[in-house]
């Protein structure tokens, strides 16, 4: 189907969880029911590698009440 509604959600922090090996986004403009797009070009690792996939997709059926 074609896209609709393009909106541009803003990343406000990213913290790494204490594994080393997860994320905590905080983010603003999320649509619940859309598919994001999440390109991660610019992620390194502790060695300096890149990701072996720069770019995910996630469809947001449910945004939790905030506390």
């Amino acid at each position: 189907s074609p896209e609709v509604d393009h909106t541009t959600p803003t990343v406000k922090s990213a913290t790494v969880g204490s594994d080393g090996k997860s994320v905590k986004l905080v983010i603003d403009g999320l649509v619940a029911g859309h598919v994001h797009e999440f390109k991660l070009d610019g992620i390194r690792s502790a060695a300096g590698d890149p990701l072996l996939h720069d770019q995910a997709y996630y469809t947001l059926n449910k945004i939790p009440a905030k506390k």
